[in-house]
């Protein structure tokens, strides 16, 4: 085996056993929150292939809802699988970033250095502590392997590539919605590479403009159209609060390599100067892949910055900028002082966010503390419950779709007996039924008389 060769699986060896040290704690989680529904609609279409209708969003978000399909048909009710199926999604995204990243730069240091961040970054962990943000990891792995494909046509003007980048933006479009990024990435991407000429340079750009611009459309006035998109989407001065602030938290990590870099430059002699890095293409494509992609997610009225989740595709472009400043650095540095400074900074960053995302994983168990209070109190209660009698959930953290997911696969209890209710809600509540309170200090449910 060739040096090269040999580094090579080195490097791939390290990003997957970072990826699995890093997510280690989630696999042996239990189902969570959206989990439960997912459950349902999935015995539902092993019955009846018309339920793909009821899944949310239907078949735009189709490869998603069928992943999960996938997953129930194969593991049933064993959670650990369906995470390592998260994990194996995360890891082959990580792998993309190291592809493009080294294709934008040429060089296969910065590459594994963008892997190894991104497959450890603990900002984007939601859709691997929570198996319904699926749908993040299949919608990136669309967008980086279009990507991809993309440049290596540009590169090599091989017809093969464009048809494969076309494929993936078939995947990330039966996905999720933000796919339509990639059609401005590309654009970026051709700048970055001087890839076209001419007026006919622009006509492989075609297919993705037209296809996300009618389904933009549609999703405001078509069939498609949803009160939701009308409702908890908007361009208002919220939108730049979020966006801006989100920025903020996904810069953080890229500051420090910054100034390495920086210091690199004005310490160490030597022919170039610092304003070059920062004029590096390649830099600017990761910088602009960070920008635009966070645009679509910045539009949600409800939060008050990125989730977890929807930071998981623009961190690539923070990958990839502490790729790019720690080599320039390392590069810089030399033998000396700041070589040493950039590795340790690197594995000290490394380190942090593993031992952020073990300590994260705490607040996804107590996320699925009410539904396994739920399970735990229905199967402990169940000969004693009143057969014919409702069983009132009141202020129950999540809805009735999700405690009767529960009760319907891990207990013997009929789902249908479950209502949640509360309080100011104004729903009728059958007499005689059976109540349970949820009761947030001591997260657990207690029987309870009809609140007055």
């Amino acid at each position: 085996m060739s040096a090269t060769s040999r580094q090579a699986w080195l490097g791939a060896a390290a990003v997957l056993l970072l990826g699995l040290l890093a997510y280690l704690p989630a696999l042996n989680n239990p189902f969570i929150a959206d989990d439960y529904a997912f459950l349902s609609l999935s015995a539902r279409l092993q019955a009846d292939w018309s339920a793909l209708g009821d899944f949310p969003l239907g078949g735009r978000r189709l490869l998603a809802h069928l992943f999960f399909f996938l997953c129930y048909s194969l593991f049933g009710l064993n959670p650990a699988p369906y995470y390592a199926a998260n994990l194996l999604l995360h890891l082959a995204n990580a792998g993309l970033v190291f592809l493009l990243a080294r294709e934008l730069t040429g060089e296969g240091r910065v590459g594994l250095v963008a892997a190894l961040f991104f497959v450890a970054y603990e900002r984007h962990q939601e859709p691997l502590f929570w198996i319904s943000a699926h749908h993040e990891l299949l919608l990136s792995l669309g967008v980086l392997a279009g990507a991809f494909f993309f440049v290596r046509f540009r590169r090599t003007g091989a017809w093969g590539y464009y048809g494969l980048a076309l494929a993936a933006f078939a995947v990330a479009g039966f996905s999720k919605e933000s796919f339509v990024v990639l059609a401005p990435l590309l654009v970026l991407l051709d700048w970055a590479l001087e890839g076209w000429r001419g007026r006919r340079g622009w006509l492989v750009h075609v297919p993705f403009w037209l296809v996300s611009g009618s389904y933009l459309l549609l999703m405001r006035v078509g069939p498609w159209a949803r009160e939701f998109y009308r409702a908890d989407y908007a361009i208002t001065p919220h939108f730049f609060e979020v966006y801006l602030l989100s920025l903020h938290r996904l810069l953080l990590l890229v500051w420090p390599f910054l100034l390495l870099a920086g210091l690199a430059y004005r310490w160490v002699p030597g022919r170039g100067r610092f304003r070059e890095v920062l004029r590096e293409r390649a830099g600017l494509v990761l910088l602009g892949w960070l920008l635009i992609t966070m645009g679509p997610y910045s539009l949600v009225l409800y939060v008050d910055y990125l989730s977890s989740r929807h930071t998981y595709l623009p961190s690539v472009g923070t990958a990839g900028l502490v790729a790019l400043l720690f080599v320039r650095g390392w590069e810089r540095g030399g033998r000396g002082t700041l070589r040493v400074a950039a590795g340790v900074l690197l594995g000290l960053c490394l380190a942090g966010n593993v031992v952020h995302l073990w300590r994260k994983d705490a607040a996804y168990l107590a996320r699925a503390a009410p539904t396994e209070e739920l399970i735990a109190v229905l199967n402990r209660e169940a000969a004693s419950l009143p057969a014919s009698r409702r069983l009132i959930l009141y202020d129950f953290p999540y809805p009735q779709v999700i405690a009767r997911g529960a009760a319907q696969f891990f207990t013997p209890v009929d789902p249908k007996r479950l209502l949640v209710r509360r309080a100011g809600d104004g729903k009728r509540v059958p007499p005689g039924s059976y109540w349970l309170r949820w009761n947030p200090q001591t997260k657990a449910l207690e029987p309870s008389s009809p609140p007055q």
